[in-house]
């Protein structure tokens, strides 16, 4: 679905796929992290039903036997083609994925296996504000290429380090979805601090719950380390840092970790 889509618009695809029972990865997963539908209140509704279509027994099994899975997107369904066009395109597109010999999936997927993995996505995880190693993307620069934008703060902080805040993986107490920007708390030393801020969310099947990246300040990063979501009083749940990457056979991302926390 287009980010900027309405909800009306929104609501097409899912009806479309709910009645044709095709596509079961319903490439619609963008929507939840999106604030124009969160302030609408429909990022958790869309999600659950997103959620239900996506995790068809093929597609879970390919993630869980670590198969190919190719992520594919509703653009063309939702207001790319006209109909019937866009049906017989998509469907082309499902047959392609399958004679290259793997499982044609939705965002949702996508989500999964990226946060599982700990990679951070451009516009989602990171912006303008976000330094590369904050976001563990040590192998997207290089720091033996001549001058280039950028390569003097990316050299400092190689040299120096000193980075506020790093990209972690956490483990949320439930699996309903997290909205973007959810802040992160935690009891240091006597007093309920803000120390981080949830990026992305997905499900994992891996653990069977719900999965974040968010950054954290430092000397709260490391494994086992708690949090309260949404203020002190965790009114949106808790959650607990894990190692990355979660699926054992993801690519495992750059950059140093904190030590485990004792207990």
């Amino acid at each position: 679905v287009n980010r900027r889509a309405d909800a009306a618009l929104l609501m097409r695809p899912f009806e479309w796929i709910s009645r044709e029972r095709r596509w079961r990865a319903a490439m619609i997963g963008l929507v939840w992290t999106r604030p124009e539908v969160r302030s609408r209140g429909l990022g958790s509704a869309l999600l659950r039903e997103a959620a239900r279509l996506m995790r068809s027994s093929e597609v879970d099994a390919a993630i869980r036997e670590s198969r190919p899975v190719v992520a594919l997107e509703s653009t063309i369904i939702a207001h790319g083609m006209p109909y019937p066009q866009n049906v017989e395109t998509a469907l082309r597109v499902e047959q392609t994925v399958r004679e290259a010999g793997a499982v044609p999936a939705g965002r949702i997927a996508h989500d999964c296996l990226r946060v599982e993995a700990g990679a951070a996505e451009q516009g989602v995880d990171v912006d303008d504000s976000i330094y590369p190693q904050e976001a563990r993307l040590e192998r997207a620069f290089s720091l033996d290429k001549g001058c280039y934008i950028g390569q003097e703060v990316v050299a400092k902080i190689d040299t120096y380090g000193g980075l506020n805040k790093r990209l972690v993986a956490l483990r949320i107490s439930h699996d309903d979805p997290l909205p973007a920007g959810t802040r992160l708390y935690r009891d240091d030393e006597g007093e309920w601090r803000d120390l981080g801020v949830v990026t992305s969310w997905a499900y994992s099947f891996v653990l069977d719950t719900g999965l974040a990246l968010a950054y954290v300040k430092r000397r709260h990063q490391g494994a086992g380390t708690r949090f309260h979501l949404g203020d002190a009083q965790g009114s949106l749940g808790q959650a607990v840092i894990v190692p990355l990457p979660v699926r054992p056979t993801a690519l495992a991302p750059t950059g140093e970790f904190e030590a485990p926390v004792a207990g």
